[in-house]
């Protein structure tokens, strides 16, 4: 089952020496604690944890920029900008009131 590759313990062998349990924790072994041949917790390193940027970047669906840190250029003149086109929607119901 889950068990078979993991180390179990027993619980005693927790509250006897705790330290001892987690610096091989620490060194990468995940453990499964026993209570009376019942396991009742897995410890495991704690991985790293990643970021939401991280995870977005990694799947591919974030690409990070070759500037980073970077100022966008400013817009001196907002009246420079294009003016937003109507959605088609505002087009057919012109039509529709004539």
């Amino acid at each position: 089952m889950y068990l078979q590759g993991m180390e179990t313990i027993p619980l005693e062998e927790l509250h006897r020496s705790p330290s001892q349990v987690t610096a091989r924790v620490r060194a990468g072994a995940t453990l499964v604690v026993t209570d009376h041949g019942t396991p009742v917790i897995r410890m495991s390193p704690a991985a790293e944890p990643v970021s939401v940027l991280g995870r977005l970047a990694a799947s591919g669906r974030l690409v990070r920029s070759a500037h980073p840190g970077a100022v966008p250029e400013l817009i001196d003149d907002p009246a420079d900008l294009p003016l937003p086109t109507p959605p088609p929607h505002a087009a057919r119901n012109r039509e529709r009131t004539r």
